[in-house]
């Protein structure tokens, strides 16, 4: 976004921040599945969300899905 829209650019992020929470929130209150997508470049943010995880009662695990760039 343009330096003119940078307010409501953090005004819509500070929006879908409160939705994933809330999402979140329901997921771990419902005991429902939960899938993590991402890279794992940050070793601690994956490492507390498993921990987080594994306080609420869910079994944790890592996929590795090799591919190419293509």
């Amino acid at each position: 976004m343009p330096p003119e829209e940078h307010g409501k650019r953090l005004l819509l992020r500070g929006r879908a921040k409160n939705v994933n929470m809330k999402q979140k929130q329901l997921h771990l209150g419902n005991r429902t599945g939960i899938i993590v997508n991402g890279t794992a470049d940050s070793f601690n943010k994956i490492f507390h969300l498993k921990r987080e995880y594994e306080s609420h009662g869910y079994e944790t695990m890592m996929v590795f899905v090799g591919t190419s760039n293509k």
